[in-house]
């Protein structure tokens, strides 16, 4: 079988569509031309061509979304010559008799670049509303940004995207922890004055109609990055390692459930954030590693928002970081700690990170 990557010089386009047989489908940027024949039907199993495919040679197939299409292609693909992605593409849509051609709007292109991404994200929430951790029986507020007009809910996670993601939202829609417009309990309106608006203020059927995502990090990664902002934001606790601050944590969190600094605080107890009496069913649930693909989905379930803004809240980047110290890395010993224990102990099995090597038995 014939599979070959579109390039995106416009000669190696023009020269693929020259020597490419009738029955090749042009995918769009970032998929392949393939033998649809093969790739679908098998060389022993062709159904009848629809009218728009006998033009082309092209036979009709069961209907297959785009990610479902490409994950076959490459299944059953013997060889694929890597290029870059093509300038024009077509996507594949849904017929009455099969899948069919259409023109793809440019704004699809990065979105079906990061469709795989994206299915994470919402496979990750989804693992993480069923997974059961001390933290939810905790009831507990957290920062949280949020909007009836643009419909969404953002819990924010310390040192996973947190700063990049609140300046977006500000910049581009004019949304922060002191100017919300979703309804909330006007009896907390003079402490949001004087303060962040939390996940408790809103009312729950307000939350239930919107989009609530959050990002999260990789455990150890994240904890890492909290020593050095605890060392920027407390100057008493300079002296102390990351191995020392884990050790103080988990002493205060046996004790009292307390936290030595608010950056050291895991994701489970972030995304545990409670609204109406219990923690807020998240729906989509990124990860910081993954932010430049992830972000693009998340911004595409915000409601009335102009082109203007679009492209101003799609400029996401990785801010806030500060330079590794070598005193700010976790010994193994303190890995492994950090794996058995209660505070952090469910932080790879709730988001879907491979444990470390220091954690196997």
């Amino acid at each position: 079988m014939l599979v070959v990557v579109a390039s995106s010089a416009l000669l190696a386009l023009l020269c693929v569509a020259l020597v490419a047989p009738p029955s090749t489908l042009f995918l769009g940027s970032h998929d392949i031309l393939v033998n649809h024949r093969q790739a679908v039907a098998g060389p022993a199993a062709a159904p009848a061509a629809t009218p728009a495919a006998a033009l082309s040679g092209a036979v009709a197939a069961p209907a297959l979304t785009p990610p479902a299409a490409r994950a076959l292609v490459l299944a059953s693909a013997p060889q694929v010559a890597v290029a870059a992605p093509v300038v024009a593409s077509l996507t594949v849509g849904q017929g009455l008799s099969g899948p069919h051609l259409s023109p793809a709007h440019p704004e699809d292109i990065g979105r079906r670049a990061s469709e795989s991404s994206a299915s994470e994200g919402v496979s990750t929430a989804l693992r993480w509303n069923t997974c059961s951790v001390k933290a939810k029986d905790i009831a507990h507020p957290i920062d949280s940004i949020a909007s009836s007009k643009h419909q969404f809910l953002y819990v924010d996670n310390v040192k996973a995207g947190s700063s990049s993601i609140r300046g977006l939202l500000q910049s581009a829609l004019g949304v922060h922890w002191k100017k919300a417009d979703m309804k909330i309990d006007r009896k907390l309106d003079r402490r949001i004055a004087l303060g962040r608006t939390m996940s408790t203020y809103f009312l729950p059927d307000e939350v239930a109609r919107s989009f609530r995502f959050s990002f999260v990090r990789d455990p150890v990664a994240k904890f890492e990055s909290g020593v050095r902002q605890a060392w920027a934001q407390d100057g008493r606790l300079k002296h102390l390692t990351a191995d020392e601050l884990l050790d103080r944590q988990l002493q205060l969190w046996a004790s009292e459930h307390e936290w030595v600094n608010e950056h050291l605080q895991p994701s489970s107890w972030r995304l545990s954030a409670y609204n109406g009496g219990a923690p807020v069913h998240l729906d989509f649930v990124g990860k910081l590693e993954s932010i430049t693909e992830q972000w693009a989905e998340v911004v595409t379930h915000f409601t009335n928002v102009s082109m203007p803004a679009m492209r101003k809240l799609k400029r996401v980047t990785k801010a806030n970081s500060r330079g590794a110290d070598p005193r700010s890395r976790l010994s193994a010993s303190s890995v492994a700690r950090m794996c058995s224990s209660e505070l952090y102990g469910s932080e790879w099995e709730c988001f879907g990170y491979p444990r470390p090597a220091a954690c196997s038995p």
